[in-house]
């Protein structure tokens, strides 16, 4: 049987069942305002109970920043959620007593020692531990990462649990308090469990990838958690002179920034995935067997591979250390894995490295000097050199050796990157040239520099068709349509491709639909 409980032209969200199981607590947003409003109501319908009122800077703040709603302390005394004084200031972890309306300020992030309250969203996702003496919550900066943090529920300084940047979805104490259980990573990495008494996190790996939101029931024995079933999947596409095309799935993973890059001798294809739980540097066959993890870097998001010239090394990209938020440097791991070696280091963004021809140097994109520009640097140490002036990104050189292709894009400063158009210059550096008209509009990771032509996609036609730039005779020709990557109309398809063709086939990136469902795990521990 279904009872609807309130009838409002308001939005009620985040129903949270009292300890006793007589009081539903909800939270109440009205549109058009800035305030929202903690509200009670008995289980089986009645009169509503206002409990208290807040700023709340619009729906989508509400949703963002009390993505965790309400939580009741065990003993049914105190609600905890998160608030704010002013829509500039950010969310604090405030507790309630609805029997007799005392609130109490539990922390105060705008006064954190060496943090900036202007790049922190603030203090979410607040649960009380199983004896209602510990609050656990996340710190999240203005990226949408943050840090696992405890309190005590009467007083003190919070403690920092985590000491990585993470993208928490979810958190919940074990049952009987020892523990934490937590996503990281968003919705394509495993749930996490913590001591609370401090400790490396352990991936829970019978789980898998694409799980967040864990609940852990107080009797014990007893998670449910969302899961996201695999959902990309890296793609082998053939074609033949007579305009027929094949399309072989090789391998699928919950999702991750790919980059598929070709091997020089066309017999490997390396990529970044969250195939183990973080984001790795792989290589497998060409037909999508043998695939192998190749770098080991745990919390660092390697990503970006490119195949040295002789196919010995991989040069890739990676956060400088793991509690690094947005610093970016080079590395580059032996083709049969091993241990990485750093090229880069520096308190910005090195990235979408390439190799030179004759193998001496990395080129790369870096916003060292205040925005995106291409340098280069000599693979075996020395100073990096600054080849473009006017932005750039994603290099490449051209089939002499003399030339480096390069994308501007329209933004920089936060490096979600849409492509205008592809640029040339001397590898020396000197004039930067745009290359072709019809070389505009190309999409970010959708283009790659082959020794005969720029090869890329063309989402303006429709469906979409691989063309290319020819280098001999400067005009563009399509090599196969229609839709020859299987990618048209994936939205942000930004995670790159490559071109063998000698041999007539790509490699793409294809999302498909995620469709979250709840699971139960009996016995947990």
């Amino acid at each position: 049987e279904i009872t609807q409980l309130t009838d409002t032209s308001d939005w009620d969200t985040f129903p949270t069942w009292a300890p006793d199981g007589e009081y539903i607590t909800f939270i109440r947003a009205e549109h058009g305002k800035k305030e929202s409003h903690i509200m009670m109501i008995p289980a089986d319908g009645g009169e509503e109970e206002h409990l208290y009122s807040g700023i709340i800077d619009g729906p989508s703040a509400l949703t963002t920043a009390l993505s965790a709603g309400l939580d009741w302390s065990p003993d049914g005394q105190w609600l905890a959620f998160s608030a704010r004084d002013s829509e500039d200031s950010p969310w604090a972890v405030v507790m309630l007593a609805p029997e007799t309306g005392e609130i109490r300020r539990v922390t105060e992030p705008s006064r954190a020692a060496g943090e900036d309250p202007k790049a922190s969203v603030g203090d979410v996702q607040a649960v009380f531990s199983p004896d209602g003496q510990t609050l656990a919550f996340v710190r999240q900066n203005s990226e949408a990462k943050g840090f696992i943090y405890l309190t005590s529920t009467d007083d003190g300084d919070p403690s920092r649990l985590t000491d990585h940047p993470e993208g928490i979805r979810g958190l919940s104490w074990t049952s009987d308090g020892r523990d934490l259980v937590y996503s990281s990573g968003g919705l394509f990495n495993p749930l996490f469990r913590v001591p609370a008494t401090g400790g490396d996190p352990i991936p829970i790996s019978e789980i898998g990838q694409g799980a967040y939101n864990p609940s852990v029931s107080m009797e014990g024995g007893q998670l449910t958690y969302v899961q996201v079933f695999p959902s990309w999947r890296l793609r082998r596409t053939r074609w033949r002179e007579d305009g027929g095309i094949q399309y072989v799935t090789l391998l699928t993973w919950a999702a991750g920034k790919s980059f598929p890059r070709i091997s020089p001798d066309g017999n490997r294809i390396a990529f970044g995935s969250n195939r183990s739980g973080r984001s790795e540097i792989w290589a497998a066959d060409k037909d999508g067997a043998n695939p192998v993890q190749l770098t080991n870097l745990q919390r660092r998001h390697a990503r970006a591979p490119a195949w040295s010239p002789d196919g010995d090394w991989i040069a890739f990209e990676a956060l400088s250390h793991a509690s690094a938020a947005d610093t970016h440097n080079l590395y580059m791991v032996s083709a049969d894995g091993g241990a990485a070696h750093q090229l880069t280091d520096v308190s910005n963004h090195d990235g979408n490295p390439d190799w030179s021809r004759d193998g001496e140097w990395i080129y790369f994109s870096s916003d060292r000097s205040g925005k995106n520009q291409i340098w280069k640097k000599p693979v075996n140490g020395g100073e990096a050199i600054q080849i473009t002036r006017e932005g750039g990104t994603r290099p490449f050189e051209g089939p002499h050796g003399k030339t480096v292709y390069y994308a501007r894009g329209t933004n920089y400063e936060d490096r979600r990157i849409h492509i205008d158009s592809i640029w040339r210059v001397r590898a020396e550096g000197g004039e930067e040239t745009s290359v072709h008209d019809g070389l505009e509009q190309i999409r970010a990771g959708f283009w790659t520099v082959k020794d005969n032509g720029i090869y890329f996609v063309d989402f303006e036609s429709y469906p979409s068709a691989l063309k290319v730039f020819d280098f001999e005779t400067e005009q563009i020709r399509t090599v196969i349509a229609p839709d020859v990557l299987g990618v048209y109309g994936i939205g942000e398809a930004r995670y790159g491709f490559d071109v063998n063709p000698d041999e007539m086939w790509a490699v793409s990136v294809r999302a498909d639909n995620r469709i979250p469902e709840i699971y139960l795990v009996e016995n947990f521990r």
